[in-house]
C-alpha cells in the first residue's frame, strides 16, 4: 500500500485520537477535481481536517496521522460515542457522491483493512459520515453509488474482511 504523507495541515489534535472506528466521507466536490486541488482544498486552515484522501486512481494521501484528532465528523453521535473525531479514523474519497473508480473502492478496502488489523477495528466499526452526523440527515455521505458494487454498506464491509483474510500487513 503506497500512501503519500502531507502532514502539512495545521487542523488537528496532538495525540487526541482513540481510534475505534473508520468513517468514510465524500468530499462533495466538482467531478474535474484533483487530488492536488482537494488536498490543497484541506490545508487551508477552517477547523476541517481528515486522516485519509483517496484520489480517482486509488492514490492516497495522509494528511494527519492515525494518533492525531482530525476535524472531519462535525456533531456527531455512534451508540454511546460523542463527537466521533475524538474516536475516529476520517477517510474522504474525491468524488460529487455519485461517481466513483474501481480504484478507489479497492484503495479504501485496503486502506481499512490495514487500519482495522493495526487498531483492531471491528469491521462493524467502519462507518459512514451518514451514520454517525446530528441531527440524523444531516448528511449523506459516502452514499449508496460508493458501495453498490457490495449491494449494501454490510457487503462492503464484508470485503474489508475479505482483504483482512488474503493479507499479511
Amino acid at each position: 500500500m503506497n500512501i503519500l504523507q502531507d502532514f502539512t495541515t495545521k487542523e488537528f489534535w496532538r495525540n487526541g485520537n482513540h481510534k475505534r472506528f473508520i468513517i468514510v466521507h465524500h468530499t462533495a466536490s466538482n467531478p474535474k477535481t484533483t487530488l492536488a486541488r482537494i488536498v490543497a482544498y484541506f490545508k487551508i486552515p477552517d477547523d476541517k481536517s481528515v486522516h485519509y484522501v483517496v484520489g480517482k486512481d486509488g492514490k492516497m494521501v495522509q494528511m494527519v496521522r492515525d494518533q492525531d484528532r482530525a476535524w472531519h465528523c462535525g456533531r456527531s453521535q455512534w451508540k454511546e460515542y460523542q463527537n466521533l473525531n475524538h474516536w475516529s479514523i476520517g477517510i474522504e474519497v474525491l468524488s460529487d457522491g455519485y461517481q466513483y473508480t474501481d480504484a478507489q473502492r479497492e484503495a479504501v478496502i485496503e486502506l481499512c483493512a490495514f487500519l482495522c488489523q493495526t487498531y483492531c477495528i471491528s469491521i462493524d466499526n467502519i462507518l459512514r459520515h451518514a451514520d454517525i452526523a446530528l441531527p440524523k440527515g444531516r448528511k449523506w455521505d459516502i452514499g449508496p453509488k460508493f458501495f453498490d458494487k457490495y449491494g449494501s454498506w454490510k457487503g462492503f464491509q464484508d470485503a474489508v474482511l475479505e482483504k483482512i483474510k488474503k493479507l499479511k500487513f
